[in-house]
């Protein structure tokens, strides 16, 4: 892209709605940035992972916080969240040893210091806690998610399911005509051997239908 290695800016990702056979082209042209190789494929020890973990915790307290069911400071707890989704990925406050492939060989690695500082980030306009409005939700809600990438199974999706939060541009690579499901259909098995309750079930939910975009009760 033009920029040095370590910066920020020398990071491109994928669009969500974008053709995923298109993918590994535009990462050979330099167009997106995979993951870190050295993170996710290198040896056999894999990945960690939760459910319902302390970032989540905490940016679930402030999200109630926010929204006025508990009292308490959402910018402390939004902050506690955000500060342990990085501590996940092992990034801390000051240098960070980084390692890049250099080219398409398993462990042919270039090695960076980079400095990271949460106050830096925590002052970045899109990240400091905005207030108990719309817009700190928002944050929460936006923080939440990232603190869910590459663990928690299918956590995140829940989570844009329930808020909408965050918004992803919807294109060929979506299918589905470019609409982002709500709901699992439910399996064959059970129209095989519960036909009577199915058919109740999505008369009285979705029209009979049994829709992958129509929204169950939960999130209506």
């Amino acid at each position: 892209m033009g920029f040095a290695d370590a910066p920020y800016k020398s990071f491109v990702g994928g669009g969500a709605g974008e053709d995923m056979s298109l993918l590994g082209g535009n990462i050979v042209a330099l167009k997106i940035s995979p993951i870190g190789r050295k993170r996710y494929y290198d040896g056999f020890t894999g990945e960690n992972t939760f459910l319902v973990g302390y970032p989540e915790m905490c940016l679930n307290m402030a999200e109630a916080i926010n929204r006025g069911w508990i009292s308490g400071s959402a910018d402390t707890w939004y902050q506690k969240g955000v500060k342990a989704m990085f501590a996940f990925y092992g990034i801390t406050d000051g240098a960070n040893n980084v390692s890049f492939l250099k080219g398409t060989a398993p462990g042919d690695y270039v090695n960076y210091s980079v400095n990271f500082s949460f106050a830096n980030y925590f002052n970045q306009a899109d990240v400091k806690y905005a207030g108990d409005n719309a817009t700190g939700l928002n944050q929460i809600l936006t923080q939440r998610y990232l603190a869910l990438a590459r663990n928690s199974g299918l956590e995140g999706y829940y989570q844009w399911r329930r808020t909408g939060v965050p918004v992803f541009n919807k294109g060929a690579g979506t299918g589905n005509s470019n609409v982002i499901p709500l709901r699992f259909q439910y399996p064959s098995s059970e129209l095989s051997t519960n036909k009577a309750n199915l058919t109740t079930a999505l008369g009285s939910q979705y029209g009979g239908k049994d829709d992958i975009n129509a929204a169950m009760w939960i999130i209506k």
